[in-house]
């Protein structure tokens, strides 16, 4: 019984050891950058970050604007909240001083890229939202991120497959406890 609480415990160290890595990699990448072009590395963290402030005051004006014209008009805008989200998100990750960071917030700032991760986002949020209504979603199950699925054959391998969804017994039963005559 002790089996399931085990496994949540496990992902959450793995979850935890990602920043201390991620700080480690960036150390390590300016450090090479550094060793390979020197002081002008100082200058493309300096660059870097100065454009983070101005994508995020551009998209922050952009918003407010968005907002107004909404208010006016009564329709939404084009510009979706996740996109909003993303492009913050990338002027946080330019600003911050790292050449990973920044790779990570200039993938950000390619729209095709923000399509994607919102689509794998909607995913797991959705996932997510199964399991804590007490929804078991199997692997494979939510749609995928990358796009429609094209109907086929299967392989026999395929159909043997549990179904998508699984609804997971509740913890404790109610009713009522009947007992049995006796003869």
């Amino acid at each position: 019984m002790t089996q399931p609480a085990a496994q949540p415990a496990r992902a959450g160290r793995r979850w935890r050891l990602i920043p201390p890595l991620f700080l480690l990699a960036e150390v390590v990448v300016v450090i090479g950058l550094f060793q390979f072009i020197g002081w002008w590395t100082v200058v493309v963290l300096l660059g870097l970050s100065a454009l983070g402030v101005v994508v995020i005051s551009t998209n922050t004006r952009r918003s407010w604007r968005d907002i107004q014209t909404m208010r006016r008009t009564g329709e939404a805008p084009e510009r979706t909240a996740g996109d909003t989200a993303f492009v913050v998100l990338a002027g946080v990750l330019l600003i911050f001083p790292g050449i990973l960071s920044s790779v990570l917030g200039l993938l950000l700032l390619v729209p095709l890229t923000r399509t994607w991760l919102r689509r794998l986002v909607g995913v797991a949020a959705s996932r997510t939202l199964l399991r804590t209504m007490g929804v078991r979603v199997h692997h494979g199950a939510g749609g995928s991120p990358f796009g429609d699925v094209v109907q086929g054959e299967t392989s026999p391998r395929a159909q043997a497959q549990p179904q998508a969804y699984e609804q997971v017994p509740p913890a404790a039963l109610e009713g009522k406890i009947v007992d049995k005559p006796t003869d």
